[in-house]
């Protein structure tokens, strides 16, 4: 029960409960300035080095999303690869290939078609996502071996 001006009232502590939502996502690498230098050529976005908590980071630049995307650095990765593999929106996924080879990178999965289709347990992405439900989707690798998607409509 709150007060307000000697008045009375339930609250439901519902309204207050919230949803669990991805707000920040790190990923690991070796080399920050390297990674930085990749993320920035692939993705074509601005990333700024950061001591956030004591720790080097490349903090990406995303007004469009409230997720907080960035790169931590570590002295050594483990074994296995990163169990979330992000996916990217690109402008141009001819580009941002080209970019993953340029700069350490490996493509996992060459570009390949993708479209929104029934219930049939096809390939199914989200029509808000890619204009007219298709658009293009690669697999890569940074150079540490952290998988990501990138998916465009070019």
């Amino acid at each position: 029960m709150w007060h307000k001006q000697g008045i009375k009232k339930e609250v439901s502590p519902i309204l207050f409960e919230k949803k669990p939502v991805i707000v920040w996502v790190e990923i690991s690498v070796t080399d920050l300035t390297n990674s930085i230098n990749f993320y920035k050529n692939v993705l074509r976005i601005n990333i700024s080095e950061e001591y956030i908590f004591n720790k080097r980071m490349g903090v990406f630049k995303n007004e469009q999303t409230s997720v907080g995307f960035c790169l931590v650095e570590v002295k050594r990765m483990e074994l296995n690869r990163n169990s979330v593999k992000p996916m990217f929106y690109v402008n141009t996924m001819f580009d941002s290939i080209q970019a993953v080879n340029k700069f350490g990178g490996v493509v996992v999965t060459k570009p390949a078609i993708m479209k929104q289709v029934g219930e049939k347990g096809e390939n199914i992405i989200g029509s808000n996502l890619i204009d007219g439900g298709v658009g293009f989707y690669a697999e890569v690798e940074d150079p540490d071996g952290n998988v990501l998607f990138l998916y465009s409509n070019s």
